[in-house]
Order: structure tokens, then sequence, then C-alpha cells
């Protein structure tokens, strides 16, 4: 079975570590101890309970294998390793230099998502990158999980996943994906024979249960994280539409590995793995305008390339050349042009955009006709209802009718408007719950359920402030800071943190320059709904049997508009 060691229980964690790393010691051959030093110095690991010096002298032992921050980082180093973001030495293995995948990981700054998941597509065993591990797999870990789920009905168990794909020695068949899921779904008719074959599975490897569970901790929640995978129930695991998105592009790329490029001239394995690395560039979001030369499918060598491994022009090539090749290939393929230079253009282009002072970002809400079902939670007080069916009497447009609902609630104190905030949603279909006074681990007014993600709600009455101000903005990040960090709901950093107010700030106001500050920063979405939003959606709802389309809020950057 594939053993993936497990140090944190995040991805932001991770991304962190590696970044606090890199700032450190770019441009160096480090060790494991180096590392050691820069992480603990950032406060982001500790031993027996201390932290900076203390920690390392609390730890250190003579023999390495007993030294508690010792071994943790080097289970980072082992993953930074296998993502391509740090290169072994051809003198020793556990001397590291960083790679220029890894320095667009750390400049992408909270945009990390994307270019952590091309980086996961990119691991493939064996290649010259991870030689010696892992035996004789033959295996390219998070594509196959991902096809093996879309042909098992969209979803595997944890220990599915153990005796089915991470247990596969090879994925090179046309039909491996077929194979496994095949057997899986044979399995699953009677959950013993899971337990039987994880038991079997066990004793072949000499593996206790316990432990072989354990190695599918990090590419779980690097899954989870990313938005592939959710959680349906106990261990159980389901595609989002986004990994149906990315399990079928992996379905169709052309995978190629390292015995792959071995009949390639140097002319051509450089051209290819040029147009290989900027187009998972392109792919993560990045700005490759400079680079279209290197793209271009017409050049005589890299066509050469694509035709001898038989590779279509429109194809997209699952090849990371800094997970896949020698640190002197790469030094060689990529004097010219500095990787690093494509991500300082992509972030210009960002400082500008931000120093214009454009209208900031926001989300347009969306409606399906016919919602005639009834409300799927708490339904609201048929007192509200009434109040809007009032509004919008003797056929006012809708916005008018908001306009009116909301002149009505010019006045409201939290008593009365955090209630009203909490009714709405609940009308338009979701669950919401306004928080207990004086219930300290609840930082937040209200919470929202939008599937199964938590999103708080900072909610400012039109008698606390009448536009949505610096102020909330603030608290809706301390919002979510507190919930990630007490776990005491499911969310992802990814999910928004909402403020609803009586109106929302003007689209030229410091409070959506900041929203989009606060991103840049941290990667923490702030959204922004005022009352005659919610008002229209809702009347919609009551009048015209609409349903808003709520899903997508959890994405909101910005201003929700209809």
């Amino acid at each position: 079975m594939l053993r993936f060691p497990n140090p944190s229980s995040t991805i932001h964690n991770f991304v962190n570590v590696y970044r606090v790393a890199h700032q450190e010691l770019d441009g160096k051959v480090v060790t494991i101890d180096d590392l050691v030093e820069a992480v603990v110095g950032e406060n982001l690991a500790t031993s027996s309970g201390y932290t900076g010096d203390r920690a390392i002298d609390r730890s250190t032992r003579a023999d390495r294998s007993r030294d508690p921050l010792y071994n943790q980082i080097k289970m980072y180093a082992e993953l930074f390793r296998s993502l391509g973001w740090l290169h072994p030495t051809p003198e020793a293995a556990l001397r590291y230099s960083f790679t220029p995948l890894g320095t667009q990981v750390v400049l992408s700054g909270p945009h990390y998502a994307e270019i952590v998941g091309e980086s996961a597509l990119g691991i493939a065993y064996p290649s010259h990158t991870l030689s010696g591990q892992l035996g004789d797999h033959r295996i390219r870990p998070f594509c196959f999980l991902l096809r093996t789920m879309l042909e098992s009905n969209g979803a595997l168990t944890r220990d599915e996943m153990i005796v089915g794909p991470l247990s596969a020695k090879s994925d090179r068949l046309t039909n491996a994906s077929t194979q496994v899921s095949t057997r899986i779904l044979n399995l699953r008719k009677d959950s013993a024979k899971v337990v039987a074959a994880l038991d079997r599975l066990s004793r072949q490897r000499g593996v206790k249960i316990n432990t072989l569970r354990n190695y599918t901790r990090w590419p779980i929640a690097l899954m989870r994280d990313l938005g592939w995978i959710e959680k349906s129930r106990q261990s159980v695991y389901e595609l989002t539409n986004h990994g149906h998105q990315v399990a079928n592009r992996a379905s169709i790329a052309a995978d190629l590995r390292a015995d792959d490029l071995s009949t390639l001239r140097p002319s051509e394995l450089k051209a290819l793995s040029l147009f290989a690395h900027f187009g998972m560039l392109n792919r993560a979001g990045f700005d490759t305008s400079s680079v279209n030369h290197l793209l271009d499918t017409s050049d005589p060598a890299l066509a050469r390339a694509m035709r001898a491994l038989t590779i279509r022009p429109e194809q997209e090539l699952l090849y990371s050349p800094f997970q896949t090749l020698t640190i002197l290939d790469t030094q060689t393929i990529f004097e010219s042009p500095s990787s690093a230079e494509v991500i300082q253009i992509h972030r210009q282009a960002r400082a500008v955009e931000h120093d214009a002072k454009r209208p900031r970002s926001g989300m347009q809400l969306e409606f399906s006709a016919g919602a005639t079902s009834a409300v799927t939670v708490d339904t609201a007080p048929t007192e509200l209802i009434d109040e809007l069916k009032a509004a919008s009497s003797g056929d006012l447009p809708e916005r008018e009718a908001a306009r009116r609902f909301a002149s009505w609630h010019q006045s409201d104190g939290q008593r009365v408007f955090y209630p009203l905030v909490r009714d709405m949603f609940r009308l338009l279909g979701l669950r919401c719950e306004t928080s207990r006074r004086g219930v300290n681990y609840e930082r937040w007014d209200a919470c929202l359920w939008v599937g199964r993600l938590a999103v708080p709600i900072e909610i400012k009455s039109p008698t606390e402030e009448e536009a949505v101000s610096t102020k909330a903005l603030r608290q809706a990040v301390e919002n979510k800071i507190v919930l990630l960090a007490r776990s005491s709901r499911k969310t992802s950093v990814e999910a928004v943190s909402l403020i609803v107010g009586f109106k929302s700030p003007n689209e030229r106001s410091d409070v959506l320059l900041l929203v989009d500050e606060v991103f840049e920063t941290y990667g923490i979405r702030v959204g922004i709904v005022d009352l005659q939003t919610l008002a229209v959606a809702c009347i919609r709802r009551v009048r015209e049997k609409q349903r808003a389309r709520m899903d997508g809020i959890v994405g909101l950057k910005g201003i929700l508009h209809v």
C-alpha cells in the first residue's frame, strides 16, 4: 500500500510550513535540521509544550529516529518532495533544494489551492525525484483515486481506498480503474467482505489496521481541502462537482511517466517539459502570456516529442517536470525563462487592478423557476410571509417592494433584526440559527449551513450602522478565524464569512477595498448581503415561486447582487 505520512491536519497549515521554510532558506541546500529551525522559529511546531529553541532542546535525541521534531519535519519534507517543491540533491537524499514549482506555491499567497491541486495530480511513482521510494508501485495516486471514485458510483470509504486504489501495484493498464472499482463494488455488497479484505492486507503487510488508516489521512485532507471530495457519512467520501471535473480531466489527459520520456532527445525533452510546466501554471490561473511561444504546439522540437508520444495538440498533459526529472535535468531545462518571472507578472497584474480601485468583485444570485416544494428546513414564520406579501401588494415591482419592506425595518434593533435575517434565510431554504447570548464560543451572530458547510454571519442592525462598515468586516474575519480554530462546526478555509446589514457599502468604499486585501493577504472570503437583496430573493420565493440557488454563496467575495 502507498504510505503517505501525516504531519498536518489541514492543507492550509501544510502550505504555511513550506512557505515559512522557503522564505527563510530559499537559495540554500538544506537539511532536515535546517527546516526544523526555520519552522520552530515561527512557532509552527512545538515539543513537550515548548516553542523556539527550548522546543528544539527538548526534542533533540542522539538517536534521530526518536527525535519528535526531526521526524515531524522529515514527514513534511517527504511530502514536499513528492509534490515537486523540494528536490533531493545528487549527493544525499536528505539534503534538498527548493524548486521553482515550490516558489510558485509561495508567491501565489492565499490563491495556492489550484497550484497545490496541480502538484497533487503530478505525483507519480516511480520517478527520478522519488528514486528508491515505495518499492515497485507504478501509479499516479491522486489521479487513480479520483478515477476509481468516478467508477465506484462517485464515492469510496476510507477502507475501500486502502484495499483498492492505494494498494494497486499499477494503474498503467487502460482498464485499471475499472478493475479496481468492480472489485470494490463487489465488496460493497457485504460490509463483512471489506473488513475481511482489510484484515488480509494488514496481515500480508505486517501493518496494523489503524496504521493503514493513518496512511490515508493526508490524501483525504488534501482532496477535502481542495474541494474534490466531501464526507457524506461515517468514513464515506463523495466526489463534489469540482471533484468530478478533475477526475474527468485526469481520465482523458496524456499521462506521461519517467520511462515514457527516456526515448526523447534533449531538445525534445526540454520543449515538452517547458510546455507541461507552463501548462500547469496556466491551468492554475497564472498569466503565462509572456511565455506563449513555449505553449505553441507547432514548435518543431515540441511537435516531434508529441508525435513520438502520440499526444494530440489539444490534449492536456499529466506530467510535472519537477516531480519527474533529476535536479540536473530541471536545472538545464529551466535556466531560461525563469518560472518565478511568470508569477511576478501575474502578481503585478493583480496590483494594477487593485490600485485602479475598480468596482470590487461580487456575485449575481441566480434563481430557478417553479419552486413549488415546501421549504426544506425550519419553515419561516407566517408573519414574515404576510409582511412580504403586503410589501409587494398592488403588483408593485419587486425592487420597489423590497425597498418598501426594508423601509419598515430601518429602525430595527438587534432583538428584531437578527431573528428577521435568520427567518429570511430559512425562507430561502437554508438552515440558519442565531447564536445564544452569553455563549462565548459562538462568536458570530448567526450561523448558516450551505450543504454541510457552516458559514458564520456577522449581522449589523440599522440602529448599529446604516451601511456595512470596516468594523463589521473585522468582526467577520474574526468569526471565520474562531470557527476554523475551534472546529466547533464543519467548514473550510475557502468558504465565505458573511456580513448581513441594512445597506451594502458603496462600490468604491474602503470596505470593499479591504475585502480584496483580506482575501489577498489571508485567503479569507468576506461576503456582504443587504436587507433589500434578501427581500428581493424572498419576494420571488413567495410571490413568483422562484427559488434562489444558494449553493454558490460559499464562494462569495464582495457584494451579493440580484
